[in-house]
């Protein structure tokens, strides 16, 4: 279980840095013209990513323990 646990939140911070390199890659016109509008946007697309994994990995947890 605890394997488990920790292999999805490595893959969870990769997923999370890949979002971010992504954001960067799609916003970063807008970075060289406003700075402060690709840090607000990908700030909250990474918070609002992070619940949703965060959700995702409790109900797996969820899932496992009723399995036992």
């Amino acid at each position: 279980m605890k394997i488990a646990i920790t292999s999805g939140l490595i893959i969870g911070m990769a997923v999370v840095l890949l979002h971010a390199l992504i954001n960067l890659a799609i916003y970063g016109e807008v970075l060289i013209k406003e700075p402060h509008v690709i840090i607000l946007v990908a700030e909250i697309s990474l918070m609002v990513f992070a619940i949703l994994w965060g959700v995702l990995l409790f109900l797996v947890y969820l899932a496992t323990i009723r399995r036992e």
